[in-house]
């Protein structure tokens, strides 16, 4: 069970290097945060929200934080998206398997 645990905190790790998060109130850094909340124990979510900072100067683009937002109006909401997220359906979050 660690090693799902291990890979889906590497997924979310390299989901924030990849939306490149910048501002408050960002779509995407809501998503990432989300997605975060995902984890199994307290610390981990904790640990995982701290480390979502911005890479870049510049933020998410509008179009990547327009998909952010889509996701989070669709696909990546409810009370089941932790669940979904384990059962392996990355992709309602915009997120892919990495191996």
């Amino acid at each position: 069970m660690s090693s799902k645990i291990y890979k889906f905190s590497v997924l979310i790790l390299s989901f924030v290097g990849i939306v490149l998060i910048s501002a408050c109130g960002n779509p995407c850094l809501t998503l990432a945060k989300d997605v975060c909340k995902c984890e199994p124990t307290e610390t981990l979510q904790r640990s995982c929200i701290s480390a979502l900072t911005d890479d870049s100067d510049e933020g998410p683009s509008q179009e990547q934080q327009n998909v952010c937002s889509d996701l989070l109006s669709t696909t990546c909401t409810g009370d089941d998206l932790c669940e979904r997220l384990a059962q392996g359906d990355l992709a309602a979050c915009g997120l892919s398997q990495i191996d």
